[in-house]
């Protein structure tokens, strides 16, 4: 839900600890290249770590896998925190 708040598009169902997501409130945020330049920016940052996946054969994704029991919600909300700052960057 907060995912979706933020204006990315979940592409995965699963009750794994896995969302796979892209940004839908950017043009290009269906595109592997920039896609990988928001995986990079956030990575870079040092304080999370999320990576690229494809599903199918076409579709890339950026991938989080929650899996820590000690992860609040102020975890996620950092999360999107990066993802939305890495939008400037990966433009």
């Amino acid at each position: 839900e907060r995912l979706e708040a933020a204006g990315f598009e979940l592409v995965n169902q699963t009750p794994l600890p896995v969302a796979c997501f892209q940004d839908a409130s950017h043009p290009k945020g269906r595109e592997l290249s920039y896609l990988k330049a928001m995986a990079e920016t956030v990575v870079s940052s040092g304080k999370t770590w999320i990576s690229i996946t494809s599903l199918g054969d076409t579709t890339p994704a950026l991938r989080a896998c929650i899996t820590n029991f000690r992860n609040r919600e102020e975890d996620i909300d950092a999360l999107i925190g990066l993802l939305k700052d890495a939008r400037d960057h990966a433009s």
